[in-house]
């Protein structure tokens, strides 16, 4: 059977009828039954931090603290800007031979992608715009095998107290016990509780709106593939997508429904690792999504609206399986059945598998105008850091690959990882200029001139 009747036959069988109920009016993302009726649900208003008096540029660290050079114990001061958009993320890392600490290449991405951030500082003026980061790496990571296995699951929990106990050595490492709560912590090691997960954020998953609240911790778990060059763009990709978690951002956007092909989003793991596909000729770039595509009624598919105006030089992917790339742009007229034409009539299509089997809305955001930089309240400049802050003490976590559960978890159960790579990330990288200080307890990388 060839892919096109394979994926018809698919959705023919599971065709359900919509809901009669349902509106377009503002609906929980808690509520299942909000994607299910004959009309989209309206997405929640935006959640990005607003600016205050004491925090002009919206990036929840007071501008008395940005004002001057902050004093970071051992590895020397941070500077930061009162009129841009700062963030600060501490990589530790497990082991001392490097296999867990992540290449400049792949920190140049990251610094790159947030300085790209179409968002907005004090006083709107062109030069406060992206996100300026400050990544700092310890000049000893934690003394400990670099493939040991952190943490554990209990009763189906990921028990996040060894995370706090190598937090509070990495503390004691840099000599930063004083300095303030203006940093998210990062540890990058093989695996977590034996799982073969690229990472998890430490989010409060109790409701929607708790989850919106962000974090402070999460983990990058690449196998030890982190510290290798051609890696560079998938340990990027992966770094941002836990950060996102932590600015509060979910894998679906609206909701954490995953896999939507009108969700162009590093936040999805269709791009995590590879980055959105962008331009002619198309490049990888490990953006967050910046527009509320047109949402998509998996009962009634219209190729012709294609996901939306704002999408024009986007391309996206589908797993139907296999993945296939829509390269851009896919605004307007996509052949989503691949039937060699563009169908004016509409008809039941399963967009986002493998998550669910359902026919649903696929409704997104503008993940930019939904960033919290509270990490859950424990980033916020004051006082000294708390160990083992960032969420509650436990995550459950899904079985692997069962999407029907729709978990709405931070638990990066992607596809293996695979040597197919992004070829231009290395390339992107080496378009960064960063400065670089060392001092004898870390590495600071900041974005160059």
């Amino acid at each position: 059977m060839n892919t096109h009747a394979f994926i018809m036959a698919a959705a023919a069988a599971m065709l359900v009828l919509a809901a009669e109920s349902g509106s377009a009016a503002r609906v929980s993302p808690d509520d299942p039954s909000a994607i299910r009726g004959p009309r989209p649900p309206r997405p929640p208003k935006p959640w990005a931090n607003k600016k205050t008096k004491t925090d002009r540029d919206g990036d929840a660290l007071p501008d008395t603290l940005e004002q001057s050079p902050v004093p970071f114990g051992g590895a020397g001061t941070v500077t930061l800007n009162p009129e841009r958009k700062d963030v600060v993320i501490i990589i530790d890392y497990v082991g001392t031979n490097g296999l867990n600490t992540p290449t400049p290449a792949s920190i140049a991405l990251i610094l790159g992608s947030l300085a790209d951030a179409p968002v907005k500082g004090a006083n709107g003026k062109a030069a406060n715009r992206g996100i300026a980061a400050t990544v700092i790496v310890p000049a000893q990571g934690y003394n400990a095998p670099s493939t040991t296995s952190i943490g554990t699951f209990a009763g189906g929990n990921y028990d996040w107290s060894d995370v706090d106990a190598i937090k509070t050595n990495c503390i004691d490492r840099m000599g930063i016990g004083a300095a303030p709560q203006m940093y998210h912590y990062c540890l990058s090691c093989h695996n977590y509780g034996g799982s073969g997960s690229s990472g998890i954020s430490r989010n409060n998953i109790a409701t929607y709106d708790a989850f919106r609240m962000g974090a402070a911790d999460f983990i990058l778990s690449l196998q030890s593939l982190q510290s290798q060059a051609l890696y560079a763009g998938p340990t990027a990709g992966t770094v941002l997508h836990e950060f996102g978690h932590n600015l509060g951002l979910t894998h679906g956007g609206y909701d954490h429904v995953n896999y939507k092909p009108n969700y162009i989003s590093i936040m999805n793991y269709h791009f995590q690792f590879f980055g959105v596909v962008y331009g002619i000729p198309s490049a990888a770039q490990y953006w967050y999504s910046t527009f509320y595509s047109r949402p998509i009624n998996e009962a009634a598919i219209k190729e012709k609206k294609g996901v939306g105006g704002p999408a024009k030089d986007f391309g996206t992917q589908v797993n139907y399986p296999p993945v296939v790339v829509f390269p851009p742009s896919v605004a307007k007229k996509v052949d989503w059945n691949l039937n060699g034409i563009i169908d004016h009539g509409r008809y039941p299509l399963l967009l986002n598998f493998p998550y669910d089997n359902e026919l649903t809305w696929l409704v997104t955001e503008n993940n930019y105008k939904n960033l919290n930089f509270t990490g859950g309240g424990l980033v916020t400049g004051a006082g000294a850091p708390v160990a083992g802050a960032g969420g509650r003490a436990a995550v459950p976590a899904p079985p692997r690959f069962t999407p029907a559960t729709h978990d709405t978890v931070c638990q990066e159960f992607t596809p293996e990882l695979h040597s197919t790579l992004a070829a231009d990330a290395a390339a992107q990288a080496r378009g960064v200029r960063m400065n670089v200080t060392r001092t004898p307890a870390a590495t600071i990388y900041t974005l160059g001139e």
